[in-house]
């Protein structure tokens, strides 16, 4: 399938009632062993009726599957493309060795009956509605917030868009100094440039770059598609810190999406409580946005006895796992 044929697809299919999201996204990154593929379900005539994009990463520990959204279909044809896109999933699971598959919030589907065990830990993430008025938008988020972002103006830093990938490349240094502050792992400089390159062009992809008088302080990279908006990576330079740079690049990221149509945008994970990052699970719940649960299915009970095994001993496996795989976001 070509990209215009699925994008066709998108705008044609309807959004299942009760599934916040649903969004176009692949991770590119093949060198680092993730790949991504369509799975398509088509007439015998050979009309397109129904499809999923998934990401695939077997990078040991990942080895898991990544629906990111819900599939699109076209009515009519639910139970067919459902039935489909299942067999194709529990075979996929195989071919990852019992990996993890995350859907969206709101997945219409019932995997339990295709061999696919809920985890017992689900991921929970923030959705804020941006289809309120700025200045209800505004009002929504806490005092605090509202104060650093004031903080931020005062001290000269401003946001504007990066429309040349060289100019990105030269960012890229500042998201891996902000991962080794942080003790994370961010996406690599290939996965950066090429999610970038090959997204921007169709309006999918932008990068926000917070100024000071000195140059790039900081850096949000955001993801658009089917009015949805996720905040990628949000990252600054640790010595603007106290001025809460952070604040006025999350602000500015959701008047730009606002701006370009989006009408819901998702931080991309909250941290759980004692997983030694509460600072940032207030920081994004002081937002005005909803708390939500993503669900997560295990094939196989050696590899959910693993993973519950090492989510118990974090100072033991921390180091390791914040490099690579499924935990580098912070444990779940």
């Amino acid at each position: 399938m070509d990209r215009d044929e699925w994008e066709s697809l998108l705008d044609s299919a309807p959004i299942p009632p009760g599934l916040f999201q649903r969004y176009d996204f692949a991770r590119i990154d093949a060198p680092e062993g993730v790949e991504s593929r369509f799975l398509t379900v088509r007439t015998p005539e050979g009309r397109l009726v129904g499809g999923a994009r998934v990401t695939i990463e077997r990078r040991l520990p990942a080895r898991h599957i990544e629906m990111a959204g819900g599939p699109a279909l076209l009515p009519g044809f639910e139970n067919d493309v459902r039935g489909a896109l299942a067999k194709a999933l529990e075979d996929l699971v195989l071919v990852v060795d019992s990996g993890l598959l995350h859907l969206a919030p709101g997945y219409p589907w019932h995997l339990d009956d295709f061999g696919l065990h809920r985890s017992a830990t689900p991921l929970e993430t923030v959705i804020v509605d941006l289809s309120r008025t700025e200045e209800q938008l505004w009002r929504a988020v806490d005092h605090s917030v509202r104060q650093g972002v004031r903080k931020a103006k005062e001290h000269g830093l401003s946001v504007r868009e990066v429309h040349d990938e060289a100019e990105l490349e030269g960012i890229c240094p500042l998201v891996e100094r902000f991962g080794r502050f942080r003790d994370f792992a961010p996406p690599s400089r290939s996965r950066l440039l090429g999610t970038y390159r090959v997204f921007h062009p169709a309006g999918r992809a932008h990068v926000l770059v917070c100024e000071s008088k000195a140059g790039p302080a900081g850096v949000a990279v955001i993801l658009l598609a089917n009015r949805r908006a996720e905040l990628w990576i949000v990252a600054s330079d640790p010595e603007f810190q106290r001025v809460q740079l952070t604040s006025l690049l999350d602000w500015e990221a959701f008047r730009f999406c606002q701006g370009r149509g989006a009408t819901s945008l998702d931080f991309l994970g909250l941290p759980p409580a004692g997983s030694g990052l509460e600072g940032l699970r207030r920081f994004k719940l002081k937002w005005g946005g909803v708390a939500t649960t993503q669900e997560e299915y295990l094939e196989g009970v050696l590899f959910r006895f693993a993973t519950n095994f090492i989510r118990r001993r974090p100072a033991l496996f921390q180091p390791i796992l914040m490099q690579r795989g499924p935990f580098r976001r912070g444990f779940r």
